[in-house]
């Protein structure tokens, strides 16, 4: 259920497509982890 919450919240995120949110989901392996991210690993 949380990671169902992280995706709502990427989804939110103007400017944020599905295809974005795929690719950071592929290098970070689930959208928890993309919040837990620092800027630097995100803009990676």
């Amino acid at each position: 259920m949380e990671q169902r919450l992280y995706l709502v919240a990427l989804n939110m995120i103007d400017g944020l497509g599905s295809v974005k949110i795929n690719r950071l989901i592929g290098k970070f392996k689930n959208a928890e982890d993309i919040f837990k991210a620092d800027f630097n690993e995100l803009s990676d």
